[in-house]
């Protein structure tokens, strides 16, 4: 099976089977590192604060993306397989 990911990319093999809460579950322990850890290094003059709430955002944004994938599973892999 060959897996397209972007014009002109692709994989020989589909991506390891993680499972849709697992990967939720990470992306959750990933933004609360990134809270505690960045916090340090903007008072330590490491990164802005703009940076780390842009990056923060940006990984809470993928957060509720799986969570919406999860929300809607029924719905897409009906529309998938039809």
């Amino acid at each position: 099976m060959k897996v397209v990911l972007e014009e002109g990319q692709s994989l020989a093999a589909p991506p390891a089977k993680i499972t849709l809460d697992r990967q939720i579950a990470e992306v959750g322990r990933e933004i609360g590192l990134r809270r505690n850890v960045y916090a340090g290094w903007v008072e330590r003059g490491r990164m802005t604060q703009e940076e780390s709430d842009d990056r923060i955002a940006t990984m809470s944004a993928v957060y509720e993306t799986l969570k919406w994938l999860q929300r809607h599973a029924d719905t897409i892999r009906q529309a998938v397989t039809s």
